[in-house]
């Protein structure tokens, strides 16, 4: 499986992940046969810049590295060793990205892995997409700075008195404020976060670019709630469907995105980033007649 991580960076910080890191890994779960492979990664040109790929610590030494970054918001990628790569989760390359300082705040967008082929054969599905949230790790009020409103919604999630930031309720609050990456938000992320908005760095958060005229992304809207006297439409799943289509208005969960799904672990809370699934059915349930 090729694997993209999910990372939240905003306009004119560049794409370490982790942030203490260097540059955007992809990762590969390898059984230990790949000797040939390639794949594309699409992504917003708007939103993500990618001036390089470089040979990550999982490459073989003898192994030839193809990049082709001639079509905008598209990295085509070859690679043909004579030693297999090893088996277990590798980095294959290190990705050098930025996020342009006019990309506007508070948009997402999939890193989309497609057309995996390895050692000749064509693979779908066997990929793992990144999510990409334009903003700022640590602004949890969504207003591109830091400030003390974000501090006390950090304490809520850490206090449990909430469980998402409004600013930030269609993604993981986890990209926001998960500075230890231990899946959990609690006063250590609030106290480094609190520490680099007075001054106080810390490599695990990226630095706020100074003098930037950020523009905001305008917010879509998620689909209208039914009227009160009105009851929701009940499907059964057991029934025989012509055709039906699963999707939702959430960018990481489009219906070509249903490879992946994640439960979130927030304390002893559980966030599903499934509560707002839409079903769109084709046809009305063919109906078996009874005997």
């Amino acid at each position: 499986q090729l694997s993209l991580p999910d990372f939240m960076r905003g306009p004119g910080q560049a794409v370490n992940v982790p942030a203490a890191g260097e540059h955007l890994p992809l990762t590969l779960l390898s059984p230990g046969e790949v000797r040939r492979l390639s794949f594309v990664i699409r992504f917003d040109p708007a939103l993500l810049e990618i001036s390089a790929a470089l040979p990550g610590s999982g490459l073989p030494a003898d192994a030839s590295l193809a990049i082709d970054r001639s079509v905008a918001g598209e990295l085509r990628v070859s690679i043909a060793s004579e030693t297999a790569i090893a088996a277990g989760t590798v980095t294959l390359l290190d990705l050098v990205a930025s996020v342009p300082a006019t990309a506007p705040y508070g948009a997402q967008q999939i890193l989309d892995i497609q057309q995996v082929s390895i050692n000749a054969h064509s693979l779908p599905g066997v990929d793992r997409d990144g999510l990409h949230v334009v903003g700022y790790v640590g602004d949890a009020n969504g207003n591109g700075t830091w400030e003390r409103a974000d501090v006390s919604l950090i304490l809520h999630i850490a206090t449990e008195t909430d469980d998402e930031f409004a600013a930030w309720s269609r993604i993981d609050p986890l990209l926001v404020a998960d500075i230890d990456a231990d899946k959990r938000i609690t006063f250590r992320d609030l106290a480094k976060i609190s520490q680099s908005m007075n001054g106080v760095p810390w490599p695990e958060i990226p630095e706020l670019p100074t003098g930037l005229p950020l523009t905001f992304a305008v917010p879509q809207a998620w689909p209208e709630q039914a009227v009160p006297w009105q009851s929701p439409p009940q499907i059964d799943f057991g029934a025989n469907f012509a055709g039906f289509a699963i999707g939702s208005d959430d960018p990481r969960y489009r219906r070509n995105n249903w490879k992946t799904s994640f439960v979130t672990q927030l304390a002893s809370r559980t966030i599903s980033p499934n509560s707002h699934l839409q079903v769109t059915l084709e046809a009305a349930p063919q109906v078996t007649p009874s005997a």
